[in-house]
């Protein structure tokens, strides 16, 4: 019952502060007075009285925020009071008010700009089984290509006896039907899938027989489109696997045909946090 009594008299003290307030300095008044009524009864003056009760019972004012501070709501009516004030100042000086609010706005939109590119690049962990498992291997970039030739990339899985998987990923070379898209798309390893733990959204994924050069669907070879290519480009067509993909071939040369075989998950961006 304390409990309440006390969360009962300190929502009074937030919405009836006027009359609360009123309260404190008319029981504060009464204090000092029945001070000064005992040293007039003990033979002082007045002015006397009034001065030793005044030093015997303290500062006022110090004791008026004793007393809110013991209702541990004086940081409410601060802050409604800080809010009043900034509220009044906006309204006397718009066009300040107005560069204030589009430099916070800015500022909020550059952090989570920043946020989203950290948090895409070093925080989240990729869609894939394992994550903290992948390992990419190299050249050191300063005195070579830094990248793998696919048949030194056949001897490093051949001759592994370190990893549980050897993948390959090329970088973003497969281009739209046009050669003046950007790159949309990459060659990988027939265990590439496999491997990373990534399953089918629709059809099938890309399998070690898909790497023989003899390897073809209809007469042509295997591909998997992502989630988001489906649905822009095939409008998520149930009937998508079986389809051809056009693509544009190298500069000078003809355009190359794909049979697609299977979507990836929505979720799925490739091996590399800054593919999309």
């Amino acid at each position: 019952m304390r409990v309440l009594t006390t969360f009962r008299l300190r929502l009074r003290s937030v919405f009836r502060s006027r009359r609360v307030e009123g309260e404190l300095a008319e029981e504060l008044r009464d204090h000092l007075e029945r001070l000064v009524a005992l040293h007039m009864a003990a033979g002082s003056s007045q002015a006397d009285a009034r001065a030793a009760a005044h030093r015997e019972f303290g500062n006022v004012g110090l004791i008026r925020e004793q007393c809110r501070d013991t209702r541990r709501v004086a940081w409410l009516e601060d802050f409604g009071r800080d809010v009043a004030y900034a509220l009044r100042s906006m309204r006397r000086a718009p066009g300040h008010t107005a560069v204030m609010a589009l430099s916070l706005a800015l500022g909020i939109g550059a952090n989570t700009a920043t946020f989203t590119l950290v948090n895409t690049l070093l925080l989240r962990p990729l869609p894939v089984s394992n994550p903290h498992e992948l390992v990419e291997l190299g050249f050191d970039s300063s005195t070579g290509s830094g990248n793998f030739s696919y048949p030194l990339y056949e001897r490093v899985r051949d001759q592994n006896s370190t990893f549980r998987h050897v993948l390959a990923v090329s970088s973003p070379v497969i281009r739209g039907e046009s050669a003046d898209h950007p790159p949309v798309g990459r060659y990988v390893s027939g265990n590439f899938f496999e491997a990373l733990g990534v399953r089918a959204a629709l059809g099938r994924l890309l399998t070690p027989a898909d790497d023989r050069l003899d390897a073809s669907v209809d007469g042509l070879p295997a591909a998997v489109i992502s989630h988001g290519l489906w649905h822009r480009v095939f409008g998520g067509d149930p009937g998508v696997v079986g389809q051809t993909l056009a693509v544009a071939g190298p500069p000078g040369g003809s355009g190359v045909r794909f049979a697609i075989v299977g979507v990836l998950p929505r979720d799925f961006r490739g091996a590399d946090r800054r593919a999309t």
